[in-house]
């Protein structure tokens, strides 16, 4: 028997990955958060540390250890946090895991790693460098980029949601961007079946739900799914993403939304196809279930 290792444990993710996690086929869960386990939590060995702090947590690690590295920084933090979290926070832990030997090690990265450099972006940007250290780590690694994630407390639901039930809807670009969200839970289950898998060892796969459509179409779907009349008005991608970059000048890194969290109604969101997402395709619920799941909190 194993055991299992999971960064960003107390995150929206990290807390889905715990609750599916195979206590048959593992002996030990060990749970890293820089916060304490939040009410509710799976039952897991708890470490309350950062990712620097790899003396800490490193004592968890072992040649029998997979690991599943969720922790990052997100959403609208400065660029130096990005770097300090996503990318030093991952050559700490890398070493760490290097130094113990662990089985697997499962980095789980974002389908905007492989969109054009953005320098508003610093998301992607740290994504990217941190897949090029675990590509160089030496580990027996497996990199998965996630899609659009849904489901209970999912961050980008909310915005989503504001979207398309606003009097309303508002649409940001001209819709036509490609997306393939995916529940929480199915990509938790996912990404646990990674270090089962050899021939997924220095492979990336792109991790995504069973349908693909256009943000309008999803949007479309959101706001009939929740009983919502009326249409939807277009607003100006360009625009919006030169407004947010000028108030990051005036605001100094305390915008509630970073330009580059725009980026999924400008680039295609796809999961590139794989044998690996097709045997999981028939297991995978479809976007009106993800929609009834991020609302009733299931």
């Amino acid at each position: 028997m194993r055991a299992l290792f999971v960064t960003g444990a107390s995150g929206f993710v990290g807390r889905h990955v715990l609750a599916a996690a195979d206590r048959v086929r593992y002996r030990r869960v060990v749970a890293l958060s820089r916060r304490p386990p939040p009410a509710g939590a799976a039952a897991a060995e708890w470490v309350t540390a950062a990712l620097a702090d790899a003396a800490r947590y490193g004592s968890a690690l072992g040649p029998d250890t997979d690991v599943i590295h969720l922790a990052a920084a997100t959403g609208a933090a400065t660029a130096a946090q990005h770097a300090a979290v996503n990318v030093d926070g991952t050559a700490a832990l890398l070493a760490a895991c290097a130094q113990q030997g662990c089985r697997r090690f499962a980095f789980v990265s974002t389908i905007a790693a492989g969109w054009p450099d953005d320098p508003h972006y610093p998301y992607a940007q740290t994504k990217r460098a941190a897949e090029t250290l675990v590509k160089g780590s030496g580990l027996p690694w497996t990199i998965a980029r996630a899609t659009i994630v849904l489901g209970a407390g999912s961050p980008i639901w909310r915005r989503l949601r504001g979207l398309a039930t606003a009097p309303v809807g508002l649409l940001i670009g001209d819709g036509r961007v490609r997306v393939q969200p995916v529940l929480a839970l199915d990509l938790a289950r996912m990404l646990l079946e990674l270090p089962e898998r050899d021939e997924l060892a220095g492979a990336t796969v792109e991790l995504g739900g069973p349908e693909a459509l256009t943000m309008e179409e999803l949007l479309r779907r959101v706001r009939t799914k929740l009983k919502r009349g009326g249409g939807f008005v277009k607003l100006p991608y360009g625009a919006l993403r030169a407004a947010l970059i000028a108030g990051q000048t005036v605001l100094r890194g305390r915008s509630p939304v970073a330009p580059g969290q725009l980026s999924s109604f400008a680039r295609d969101g796809v999961a590139g196809p794989s044998p690996f997402l097709e045997s999981w395709r028939a297991r995978l619920a479809d976007v009106d279930a993800m929609i009834a799941a991020s609302e009733s909190g299931g």
